[in-house]
């Protein structure tokens, strides 16, 4: 028996993915009581266990920071985990379950055996990571220096361009620099 819209997840199947997705939930849960119970909620010194926020070992400091960082970052991604599972468990209760919710295709079951949470097919997965990949990418990047500093907005800028052109008043590789200003000098002209 297909549940919703064709999804392919028959009753069985269902009953066994949800059982999984309870699984996985009390899985994150306890994750983050073991985070809490590390010190998570703690304030950093009460986390060190130090008396004192000033230290005689700046790396210990260092290695504390990251190992804090490292737990935050553990219980950012359990919580978004269990924000899946509770949307996949959603679309079980609405019979979209299995079915991927950008394309509507169905999602291949071996998908879902390994992540009982997905909500897309690995084709709509794919493009979604790389759309994000992209985002964090340009916000990286550097702005171009043949681009200037102002692209995209409307006003005078000094490019790249303009900065050679006034540097190369100075000289360049192809003219005598080291030649005083000499206005009856018939050479080669400067800029």
């Amino acid at each position: 028996m297909t549940r919703g819209g064709g999804g392919g997840v028959d009753s069985l199947d269902l009953e066994r993915y949800r059982r999984a997705l309870e699984a996985t939930r009390q899985e994150q849960l306890a994750r983050l009581k073991t985070l809490r119970g590390e010190g998570l909620g703690d304030a950093a010194q009460e986390a060190a266990r130090e008396l004192s926020s000033y230290d005689q070992h700046p790396a210990d400091q260092g290695t504390e920071t990251f190992e804090r960082e490292k737990d935050t970052g553990f219980e950012a991604a359990a919580r978004g985990i269990l924000e899946q599972i509770d949307e996949a468990l959603g679309r079980m209760e609405a019979g979209l379950y299995g079915i991927c919710a950008a394309c509507g295709e169905p999602i291949d079951p071996a998908r879902l055996d390994a992540l009982p949470y997905a909500l897309r097919c690995a084709p709509c997965e794919a493009a979604v990571e790389e759309r994000r990949r992209r985002v964090v990418e340009a916000a990286a990047a550097p702005p171009s220096f043949m681009r200037g500093f102002g692209a995209g907005v409307d006003r005078v800028a000094f490019d790249g361009e303009e900065t050679w052109e006034d540097l190369a008043r100075y000289g360049t590789a192809n003219t005598l620099q080291d030649v005083p200003e000499d206005p009856e000098w018939e050479g080669e002209e400067k800029g």
